[in-house]
């Protein structure tokens, strides 16, 4: 169905406004990252205090950080409440059939983050090429908290803005599905690239994500997810606690009832088919 100018100038400039609040600072950030890292063949650690001597104020000030980008979330909502679209149900995030979420966590977890992220790292390791790795760093203790707020919050506000949001809108737009995938893919990698030739685990997890995001529709498995992912990586950067422990809290529940679900579809198939024989011999 053909998209009116008027409402496709309104829907880009809302694209255009979200995008700068998120994630444009972080493109900007990746990019330094990646010439910074290029000119001295590795990334040197941060300081370890935003202010040294004051760990307090430090805190406060790298706290205020990583959640500054739950801006960029705030603002997608208000853009869809005001849009008369069905607030954020228009992209999945709403609790109308919480059962499919946790059942589409396994699936998630599994198709989107595990297989295309460990699949492409493998495959670099097997073609000897290597992304780019963290110096040692020197961040005082209250970083772990920092750290797990970021965690979070990366998970919530990606997942709303990169994949709900800007698939939405791009297909309000009129863009083609293969445009949708390849604009998502591209926006969600931008601000990854100071992971070097480490992207393309990013780009394979890119894909998979908005592939079965556009099947189900569905927003808040991704963002569960994507933040046990996330904290599941720091849990062993600070603390050498495998991520596999809160990983199975989640994941025992979502595959018990995704086993439900299937089982009661088969259930109706074979009541389906029975009804469908006695119909064809009954005839």
């Amino acid at each position: 169905m053909p998209v009116a100018p008027s409402k496709r100038r309104r829907l880009v400039i809302e694209i255009v406004i979200v995008l700068a609040v998120f994630p444009l600072p972080y493109v900007v950030n990746a990019l330094a990252v990646l010439i910074q890292a290029m000119v001295h063949e590795g990334i040197p650690g941060r300081y370890s205090m935003a202010i040294p001597a004051h760990v307090g104020l430090s805190f406060l000030i790298d706290l205020l950080l990583a959640l500054e980008p739950l801006v960029g979330a705030g603002l997608v909502v208000f853009l869809l409440w005001i849009s008369e679209e069905g607030g954020t149900r228009s992209i999945g995030l709403d609790w109308s059939d919480p059962r499919q979420d946790l059942a589409l966590v396994l699936p998630v977890f599994l198709l989107g983050f595990l297989l295309p992220q460990i699949g492409v790292e493998y495959l670099l390791v097997g073609l000897h090429v290597h992304g780019i790795t963290l110096a040692a760093q020197n961040l005082p203790t209250y970083y772990a908290v920092v750290a797990m707020v970021s965690a979070v919050t990366a998970g919530v506000v990606e997942e709303i803005v990169v994949l709900g949001f800007l698939v939405r809108r791009l297909e309000q737009c009129g863009c083609r599905p293969v445009a949708v995938v390849v604009i998502c893919v591209l926006v969600r990698i931008s601000y990854h690239l100071y992971y070097g030739w480490g992207v393309l685990a990013i780009l394979a997890w890119a894909l998979a994500s908005v592939l079965l995001y556009r099947r189900y529709r569905r927003l808040w498995p991704f963002i569960a997810v994507h933040v046990l992912w996330d904290v599941g990586s720091l849990l062993v950067t600070f603390f050498g606690v495998t991520p596999l422990l809160i990983e199975m809290v989640v994941l025992a529940p979502s595959t018990f009832v995704f086993w439900l679900m299937w089982r009661d579809r088969l259930h109706r198939r074979a009541a389906l088919s029975q009804t469908s024989g006695r119909w064809r011999r009954g005839s």
